[in-house]
């Protein structure tokens, strides 16, 4: 009797020990997927502030003394977060916040056009996706058109991650004005 208990215990331990690996696994392939996209989305904007900037030069002269060719000290998409709970949750935003989040921008729109169409794009999605939401900031760039500074503005106050309420203790006061 004692042995079959044995046996009993070492498969049973050995189907735990197995489950934590597996979880642990998915867990760190989950992290990578993650930092791949938010670094994939870094670089979609660093590409389009570098066509911008290249887009602004008008003099049809192209030489190593102009902005474009100098490098710069710090980029200017970069941004530290220390709390992505502290953003605007995309997936749950309705078109009014997303309107006064976009108004400070510069952008040809105006923010409430470019809001209702994030929506509509968003509602478009979960419904072609079982209710989940796009996965990557790179989707909803995407969305806001040729207009660098919509996703820039965007990208500075909304996360496609966050899923609750907005962290008041770790957010920008641009973020707690749009709110």
């Amino acid at each position: 009797m004692l042995i079959l208990v044995l046996c009993v215990l070492a498969i049973l331990l050995s189907t735990v020990f197995l489950a934590a690996a597996t979880f642990r696994a998915r867990l760190r392939l989950t992290r990578d997927t993650l930092r791949r996209e938010a670094v994939r989305d870094e670089l979609l904007l660093c590409v389009s502030n570098a066509v911008e900037i290249l887009l602004a030069d008008t003099n049809a002269v192209d030489h190593l003394g102009e902005p474009w060719a100098t490098p710069l000290a710090k980029p200017p998409l970069c941004c530290l977060l220390s709390d992505e709970n502290a953003l605007i949750p995309l997936p749950m935003a309705d078109t009014n916040l997303l309107a006064a989040a976009l108004a400070g921008g510069s952008g040809e729109e105006p923010p409430s056009i470019v809001a209702a169409r994030l929506v509509a794009w968003r509602n478009n999605w979960r419904a072609a996706h079982a209710d989940a939401a796009p996965p990557a900031f790179g989707f909803w760039a995407a969305v806001v058109g040729d207009d660098p500074g919509v996703a820039v503005r965007l990208r500075a106050v909304a996360s496609p991650y966050a899923g609750g309420p907005v962290n008041l203790n770790t957010a920008s006061p641009e973020v707690v004005a749009s709110m």
